[in-house]
């Protein structure tokens, strides 16, 4: 019943979306950070999910609406080059390796063009400042909602098993679900993953708890200040739920960079030290965030310096079991989790690792590009372009830091995350640039310059 009613949902979503494309936009940050895993787990071939489908339908429907124009954009192409470097390392691996299942290359080929179909979608459907400012309130509204189910997941995992990823482990002979690892676990222990992932659950509520801060901190009165306010608070506290001491060390790195390179720096002081306070106050949050550094025996979690050191182990492997044989294309992550039972829990080792040169060249062409967008948009000094230039700047820090434990620059979630942001920003300074600049200090576009932003 569950899986027809999933079905009749994504046809009438589809064509919603085909009479309100940019409404079919916006579902996809739902689709994927909400979709009832364990529900509809196994309903298609190969395991594709609905909105696997929804995306590339999307993707579709952006082609024909704008007749190809969307892929004039740089930030397509790279996100397209991204893509092909993990699908090549991953080949490569597969065929060097004696290869395994071909499905699971096919799987992660798929969830590597998420992000150059995401940048298409985005950058055809979003055209003027509204809809700039209308698909921000919805992937913050998304990423508030991920962040919900993935507290609510902590306390009721039994009632909420349908969003779990279904997955199991042996331990002392016996097969463990993952519904069974997490009740196991004390609460306070606990890490909320939601549909997605404790790391891709990190990464999103930190890139959204910086979105809706920098438009909350940026925006005129009566702009939406409350409610990215409370999208900013709802997702802190699911990142703190995380217990994901990258993402909380990149949450404190981009805070810092804020308070030096952002024009609203004492504002974001006075935020983030009550932000502190409050955190200190509600206990069991800062019990978690504690626990989760200097490690509980009792809750079977290892303190911060013994993880550093179980990664520097897992570095040191991935060094001296690397084969000259994949300088230039890696490996690919799939065939490195599926040989070594692991990754290499760090981004510029694993841009190496995963896609060789060609990997290493292509991340470093993602960051330089970002922060180009971000010193063009600076000087532009009304509300949203204030907003987005900050949020930019903050949320490639963030990705730096937490990148320095996790491979985020070549984990679709953040890359898609990353790409967003900067088409975000490249749509502003098409519109900022169509618009005189004397209409910008009030953050409004006037409907003639906002006419010509969405027809360029």
């Amino acid at each position: 019943m569950f899986i027809t009613l999933a079905i009749v949902a994504w046809f009438v979503a589809a064509v919603a979306a085909m009479l309100r494309p940019k409404w079919g936009a916006m579902l996809i940050w739902p689709a994927v950070w909400l979709y009832p895993n364990s529900a509809l787990y196994g309903t298609l071939p190969l395991n594709i999910r609905f909105d696997d489908l929804w995306l590339v339908f999307m993707f579709v429907l952006a082609i024909l609406y704008a007749g190809g124009r969307g892929g004039t954009s740089t930030l397509f192409w790279l996100a397209v080059a991204w893509a092909f470097s993990m699908i090549l390392g991953n080949f490569a691996g597969f065929f060097i390796s004696g290869g395994f299942a071909w499905q699971q290359i096919v799987k992660s080929a798929l969830k590597t063009l998420y992000v150059p179909m995401t940048a298409y979608v985005i950058s055809v459907f979003v055209q003027t400042e509204k809809d700039l400012v209308d698909y921000m309130k919805a992937m913050g509204l998304a990423a508030a909602a991920a962040g919900v189910l993935g507290i609510a997941m902590v306390y009721f995992p039994t009632a909420l098993s349908m969003f779990l990823i279904p997955g199991a482990r042996v331990i002392g002979f016996q097969v463990v679900t993952a519904l069974e690892m997490v009740e196991a676990g004390e609460i306070v222990a606990r890490r909320a993953q939601g549909a997605v992932g404790t790391t891709s659950l990190a990464v999103i509520s930190l890139s959204a708890a910086l979105l809706a801060l920098c438009m909350m901190l940026n925006q005129p009165r009566g702009k939406g200040r409350t409610y990215f306010g409370l999208i900013a608070g709802v997702c802190l506290v699911a990142l703190g739920y995380t217990a994901t001491r990258g993402a909380i060390g990149g949450l404190i790195g981009a805070l810092l960079w804020g308070m030096i390179f952002t024009r609203r720096r004492w504002t974001l002081v006075a935020v983030s030290l009550i932000g502190l306070g409050l955190l200190v106050f509600q206990s069991e949050l800062w019990e978690r965030v504690v626990l989760r550094v200097a490690g509980g025996p009792g809750a079977g979690l290892a303190p911060f310096w013994q993880g550093l050191l179980n990664r520097l182990k897992i570095w040191e492997m991935f060094v001296q079991n690397f084969s000259p044989v994949y300088l230039f294309t890696g490996m690919g992550m799939t065939t490195v989790f599926r040989l070594a039972k692991g990754t290499a829990h760090n981004s510029y080792l694993g841009a190496f690792v995963y896609g060789g040169i060609f990997g290493v060249a292509l991340m470093a062409a993602m960051i330089a590009r970002a922060w180009t967008l971000w010193r063009r948009l600076r000087p532009h000094v009304d509300p949203l372009s204030g907003a987005l230039s900050a949020y930019l700047g903050m949320f490639i820090v963030a990705m730096l830091v937490f990148g320095m434990v996790a491979e985020l620059f070549q984990q679709a979630t953040a890359v898609q995350l990353m790409f967003a942001a900067m088409v975000f920003v490249e749509r502003r300074l098409a519109q900022v640039q169509a618009a005189p600049e004397a209409a910008l200090p009030e953050g409004l576009l006037p409907a003639d310059a906002l006419a010509g932003a969405a027809g360029a």
